[in-house]
C-alpha cells in the first residue's frame, strides 16, 4: 500500500517538473 503512495506522489512531483520545465522553455522563448 504504502509504494502505491508514494508512486503518486512521484507522478504528482514529475508533473510539477514537467510543467516547470515547460514554464522555464517558454520564459527563454520569449
Amino acid at each position: 500500500m504504502w509504494r502505491r503512495i508514494q508512486r503518486r506522489i512521484h507522478m504528482r512531483t514529475q508533473k510539477r517538473i514537467l510543467r516547470t520545465t515547460i514554464s522555464i522553455d517558454l520564459i527563454i522563448a520569449s
